[in-house]
């Protein structure tokens, strides 16, 4: 497992924020470009929240690294729109770690079995 400093964690985040500002800025000129193009077109009905064809929603960002107190941080990046900050969990000793992989893990199994009962 490769080590990364924080440093180079925040600048991998700056940017995927970049280039996610990028992406948005994009869309929305192409929005203006097509100026009311209302062809309906099946393929845009797989972007709607709900087709069964759009598998993952988007996700921001997240860094799991070490800051230099020696506490694991996971950092998940702001909204650039609405929020002007970062999320950020730091679990300062390897038992409070523990403690938060296992909660993920417990929820994660329950999140497999309600999808398996088809909930």
């Amino acid at each position: 497992m490769t080590k990364i400093t924080p440093q180079e964690a925040l600048a991998g985040l700056d940017a995927l924020a970049e280039e996610r500002r990028t992406k948005d800025l994009l869309a929305s000129a192409n929005e203006l470009a097509e100026d009311g193009d209302d062809d309906d077109d099946p393929e845009d009905d797989v972007w709607a929240n709900d087709s069964e064809a759009l598998v993952i929603r988007e996700q921001r960002a997240i860094a799991v690294y070490m800051n230099d107190f020696g506490g694991m941080v996971i950092r998940q990046e702001a909204d650039g729109y609405f929020e002007r900050e970062d999320h950020i969990v730091i679990l300062t000793t390897t038992s409070a770690a523990y403690k938060v992989l296992k909660a993920m893990e417990k929820v994660l199994e329950e999140m497999k079995e309600r999808n398996k009962n088809g909930g």
